[in-house]
């Protein structure tokens, strides 16, 4: 009889971890549906938003920024993304030059990407990437790290949710708790770092989960705010799509902590001047 009972319990603690385990990890990949919106998708002709952000490593010192300046017309919404660090000293003695990558997306109406250009500036070979759309759902990518080049096609539609391993996410509009989806990520830094074939500078897609609502302390405030998840970074988004605070797990960097700062663009201009003509 206590055997019995034993198998039982056995058996009902098996379903529970299971049952677990699958609305944990499995249900949000079949359930995932379409990407929200970001801030700069839902710009009407003529307007225009930037943002600023910086980067700093686990100690909280700052290592780098990165800006956003987004606007719209009447055909294309074009978004200008520019990432720069600071020389880094990493594991093992190795030390990275001051590294720029800019980024320019331009989407269409229907969301879908149009053009993308990719460039990294710092490192002394020709590191780029370069993607077009084409009728009626392919968007073509070239690439070049170095004397390696290659191509690859990916479904347009899998690129309305697109971000670069340096920071995912540049803004998470009308999310809500429980809600899921796929992301493509660039990373133009394959090739250089361990683990990463530059083959692989458009990473596989991406499960992206809104896990919970909980505050964060943000500018000397308290604010309630969605806490996003991937496989290597965690988000804490406002009501509102801003992104307050991303925390990021790299190969090689380390843990990255990005936080959203107010708009310089005196800072911007002076620190992107830095890497004319690498």
């Amino acid at each position: 009889m206590l055997n019995r009972w034993i198998g039982i319990l056995a058996f009902l603690g098996m379903v529970t971890v299971n049952t677990f385990l699958l609305t944990r990890d499995v249900l949000p990949t079949w359930l995932a549906g379409d990407p929200p919106r970001s801030c700069a998708l839902q710009l009407s002709e003529g307007q225009s938003f930037t943002e600023q952000v910086g980067i700093f490593d686990a100690e909280g010192r700052r290592v780098g920024y990165a800006w956003s300046l987004c606007d719209r017309d009447l055909d294309l919404t074009t978004i200008r993304n520019y990432t720069y660090l600071y020389p880094l000293r990493l594991p093992q003695d190795i030390s990275t030059p001051a590294l720029r990558m800019d980024m320019v997306l331009r989407y269409r109406r229907d969301h879908r990407p149009d053009q993308l250009q990719v460039r990294v500036l710092g490192l002394g070979i020709p590191i780029s990437l370069e993607g077009e759309f084409y009728p009626p759902d392919d968007f073509g990518c070239e690439w070049q790290v170095g004397d390696q080049r290659g191509k690859f096609v990916l479904p347009a539609h899998r690129l309305r949710a697109l971000g670069d391993v340096l920071r995912p996410f540049e803004s998470l509009a009308d999310l809500r708790v429980g809600q899921s989806w796929h992301m493509e990520t660039i990373n133009p830094l394959a090739g250089l770092l361990p683990g990463w074939g530059a083959e692989n500078m458009m990473t596989s897609q991406t499960l992206v989960r809104v896990v919970a609502r909980e505050p964060i302390d943000f500018s000397g405030q308290r604010v309630d705010a969605f806490v996003v998840e991937t496989q290597t970074t965690r988000a804490w988004v406002a009501d509102n799509g801003r992104v307050l605070r991303q925390e990021i797990e790299l190969p090689l960097f380390g843990r990255l902590v990005l936080v959203s700062e107010p708009y310089d663009n005196e800072t911007r201009v002076a620190v992107l001047q830095n890497m004319i003509g690498h």
